[in-house]
């Protein structure tokens, strides 16, 4: 709940001229756009994927993973307000603020708060994920302490309550560590291979938000199974499964998505 209304509070401010508008924003909601109709239409030819138009460098369009880009565009593409007026302007930081507002490169402010709900919701659930940690590692009063130093981070909150992919990529990585925590605990052979599975797709999915997923939730994997192999003292078939069976779930989820 208090999540909820600290970041809630935060994705109606919008003042272009303060840190409560980043010149990320326009370009992330003119991509998620772009590529949820793309996924909508069922077009796949690459030199549309490729997006050469998405920002300078094709910052928005091949250089990223689109999860993010899909969590934020549908629900607009869904939205009876937003869904005919898709917002195409990528922001020229060369230019002032005056001038990308002429030329359109700055979204209108009910499509930038509507844009802004996808990162919000999932900044709420990554409290909920910080406190489920704490709480089953240790109990719910370090739960609550580290979910209210979350939402003391500035960084946290400034992503959170803009239209920004970082906390999709906190979420699925945060998921990442409460499966890898029953993982540990667990002593079920047949629920470990489930838990084995679901953090090789988590990981995945969070590679699918950003690449660095797959360095963060595969060295996060790594660490836990080593020790859960050392308390165990697991034998080498039983290793070699495991990572088998995470390394597929995790490829298989990335190649799936893009």
């Amino acid at each position: 709940m208090m999540g909820t209304l600290v970041i809630f509070s935060r994705t109606g401010k919008i003042d272009f001229k303060s840190d409560s508008f980043s010149v990320d924003e326009p370009g992330w909601i003119a991509a998620s756009y772009y590529y949820s109709e793309l996924l909508r239409d069922g077009n796949f030819d690459w030199q549309k994927w490729d997006c050469p138009q998405c920002g300078s460098g094709s910052s928005y369009g091949s250089l990223n993973m689109h999860l993010g880009e899909w969590l934020i565009g549908v629900p607009l593409a869904m939205d009876p307000h937003t869904k005919n007026r898709p917002f195409l302007g990528y922001y020229d930081v060369n230019a002032t603020l005056e001038d990308n507002i002429r030329a359109g490169q700055v979204p209108p402010p009910d499509i930038l708060t509507r844009a802004r709900t996808a990162p919000a919701v999932f900044g709420v659930l990554c409290c909920l994920l910080v406190f489920a940690i704490g709480f089953w590692t240790c109990n719910a009063w370090i739960g609550l302490i580290a979910a209210c130093l979350l939402l003391l981070n500035p960084v946290f909150l400034k992503v959170s309550a803009q239209v920004m992919t970082d906390t999709f990529y906190n979420f699925f990585l945060l998921s990442c560590c409460l499966a890898l925590i029953a993982l540990y605990k667990t002593s079920n052979a047949k629920r470990a291979l489930l838990l084995v599975s679901l953090t090789g797709i988590l990981t995945g999915l969070a590679c699918s938000v950003k690449v660095t997923g797959l360095v963060a939730g595969g060295a996060l994997f790594v660490l836990a199974a080593g020790w859960r192999f050392y308390v165990r003292k697991s034998g080498t078939r039983e290793i070699f499964a495991v990572f088998a069976l995470f390394s597929i779930c995790t490829l298989t989820t990335v190649y799936a998505l893009n």
